[in-house]
C-alpha cells in the first residue's frame, strides 16, 4: 500500500462588492477588521502541517473596492496617485499603499462613501450603465443570499431578472433551443 502525503493549499480573498451584482449595496470590511481576520486565520491554520495559506493584501482589497464603487472623483484619484509614481503596481511590484491613502487623503474621499453599506433606494455611480439586470431582482437575491437561499436556474425557467427579450443568450432563448435539438 502507498500514501503520498497531501498538500493543500487554501486561499483566501477579502469580499470586495462590486457594482451589478447583489451585493453592490452591501458594506465591504474596513483594513482592521480584514487584518483581524487574517491573523485568526493565520492562528488556526499555523500548526497545520502541509496546508499553506495564502491571502490576498488587504490593501490591494481596500483598493479594489474604491475603485470599484467609485464615482467620477476616482478619476482625480487615479491621476494624482500616478503623478506619484504609481505605474504598473500589481502583484506586489512597486505597490506603495501609502501614497494612495495619502491622495485619498489630500482628495477628502471619505472611506465610508466608497466603502459603506448604501441604501437600495439611491442611485448609484453605475447606474446610468444599464445591463438589463433590474434593481428589484438584485434586491431580491440580496435577500435570498442573506438568507442561505438558492436561485434556481434559468434555463428551463425565467426567474425574472429583466433580461427576457433583450439578449439572444436570456435563459429562455436558451431551452428552447435545446429543445429543438
Amino acid at each position: 500500500f502507498y500514501t503520498k502525503r497531501l498538500n493543500i493549499t487554501v486561499s483566501i480573498s477579502n469580499f470586495v462588492p462590486k457594482p451589478h451584482t447583489p451585493f453592490q449595496w452591501a458594506e465591504q470590511m474596513n483594513i482592521e477588521e480584514m487584518e483581524r481576520k487574517h491573523k485568526l486565520l493565520k492562528d488556526i491554520f499555523y500548526r497545520a502541517k502541509h496546508v499553506t495559506l495564502k491571502m490576498h493584501f488587504r490593501e490591494k482589497s481596500y483598493l479594489e473596492g474604491f475603485l470599484s464603487r467609485g464615482d467620477e472623483k476616482i478619476g482625480t484619484l487615479l491621476e494624482k496617485v500616478w503623478a506619484k509614481g504609481a505605474k504598473l503596481e500589481d502583484h506586489g511590484r512597486n505597490f506603495q499603499f501609502s501614497r494612495w491613502k495619502e491622495v485619498i487623503e489630500e482628495l477628502k474621499l471619505d472611506e465610508k462613501d466608497y466603502l459603506g453599506e448604501k441604501a437600495t433606494d439611491i442611485k448609484l455611480p453605475w447606474h446610468m450603465v444599464d445591463i438589463g439586470i433590474s434593481d428589484k431582482f438584485y434586491i431580491d437575491e440580496l435577500r435570498k443570499a442573506r438568507e442561505v437561499d438558492l436561485t434556481p436556474d434559468c434555463r428551463s425557467n425565467c426567474i425574472g431578472c429583466g433580461m427576457k427579450g433583450r439578449v439572444k443568450e436570456c435563459g429562455e432563448l436558451i431551452s428552447d433551443n435545446l429543445n429543438k435539438k
